[in-house]
């Protein structure tokens, strides 16, 4: 368990797994922590050195609880890249982390090679989908109460949550045009979703059932049909295979080429 003191006196908690580059940070989601990361860090750490750090409010960050603005979560990520040196490093953020790693792709280019999003809202006025409570917003998110993911990853963590924290968290997002913060990234930048995440069924329904962003050899979407907010713990095979599949591209590739893949149909059939 590693610490970082930021200038606002907030003890920001973060864990590192291996070694290698491009470096890879892992931004969580509005109800959970790094946590939910840790089997993604470990299936990546042989080639990548990994880092995932807490949200102040979240996990085991302490300090000031609620972040007021969109800022407040992009001075945290960039004290974090500064403090430890880092520097073209690949952001994966999820949910409320794509947010915060899209809009920092836009204001620190230098900073950020390249990006994967998982879940990410794209319009204001999105946040009608989850719940006020956060363990309701759980359960929307990851309604599979039996899996042992939910148990051991997610719901301790959102028991600690408190409801000041992911109000905010909620309701700074909502306010985000993140479709203009994407007009500005440069970066090769990888959309994941799960066909059952409401999020991403808002985006479709708003959108006449199409992705509002042209494909391109810098921007791709993919879809895991049988996964909902958190494909990571869902999806765990196809997902590791195509998150290991972006970071392996070489320089100037298309991301078009990329693909998800189902290894069982692919090995018996």
């Amino acid at each position: 368990m590693s610490a970082l003191l930021l200038p606002n006196r907030t003890f920001l908690h973060y864990e590192v797994l291996g070694r290698g580059i491009p470096p890879v940070v892992f931004l969580h989601t509005w109800v959970g922590s790094w946590r939910y990361w840790l089997p993604t860090m470990e299936e990546l750490s042989i080639y990548h050195r990994t880092y995932a750090l807490d949200f102040a409010g979240y996990g085991s960050t302490l300090g000031r609880s609620a972040p007021r603005h969109l800022d407040d979560f992009l001075e945290q990520v960039n004290y974090f890249l500064q403090s430890l040196e880092l520097r073209e490093v690949v952001l994966v953020g999820h949910g409320l982390g794509a947010v915060v790693a899209i809009a920092l792709a836009a204001r620190e280019p230098e900073r950020v090679h390249s990006l994967v999003t998982i879940g990410a809202p794209l319009h204001p006025g999105w946040a009608q989908v989850l719940p006020d409570a956060p363990a309701d917003a759980l359960a929307r998110l990851a309604p599979d109460k039996r899996a042992s993911y939910y148990a051991e990853l997610l719901l301790p963590e959102v028991r600690r949550l408190a409801q000041a924290t992911y109000t905010a968290a909620r309701d700074i997002t909502d306010q985000i045009d993140v479709l203009s913060l994407a007009d500005e990234t440069s970066q090769p930048w990888l959309a994941l979703y799960g066909k059952q995440d409401p999020i991403y069924q808002a985006i479709m329904a708003r959108n006449g059932g199409f992705w509002p962003l042209p494909s391109s050899p810098q921007h791709h979407i993919l879809v895991f049909d049988r996964a909902g907010h958190f494909p990571m713990l869902e999806s765990p095979r196809p997902f590791y295979r195509v998150l290991r599949d972006f970071l392996g591209l070489a320089p100037g590739s298309d991301l078009r080429d990329l693909q998800l893949r189902d290894e069982w149909r692919r090995r018996f059939r």
